[in-house]
């Protein structure tokens, strides 16, 4: 299933703040731990995130220190804010990863 199925509760939203509700209320897997393919989400004002909605990104590698490679949009400042990026983030930095139904594979270190 990918973030576009009608079932997720992401569809659609631009409030990010409530994806993790969402995902909770559908019983879907969330942790602490980076793993490919899933969301990146930053409750609030969480990581640079906007104070208001959050943000959303997906994890594209996990590196062996447990930073990961994040792809995104609209994640960087004022006057580049409304294009795609990749960087490198810490792990502790996100609110919580989304993990997608079905990707049952261990946490990543």
């Amino acid at each position: 299933m990918g973030l576009d199925h009608p079932d997720c509760p992401c569809r659609h939203s631009q409030e990010y703040r409530a994806w993790k509700d969402g995902w909770d209320a559908k019983g879907w897997p969330t942790g602490k731990a980076p793993r490919v393919g899933a969301v990146v989400w930053y409750s609030p004002g969480t990581g640079g995130a906007d104070g208001t909605y959050g943000h959303v990104a997906i994890v594209k590698a996990v590196n062996g220190d447990g930073s990961f490679l994040e792809e995104g949009y609209n994640g960087n400042p004022a006057p580049n804010d409304h294009t795609y990026y990749t960087r490198t983030v810490e792990n502790g930095t996100p609110s919580a990863f989304l993990y997608l139904p079905g990707s049952d594979s261990p946490e990543e270190p």
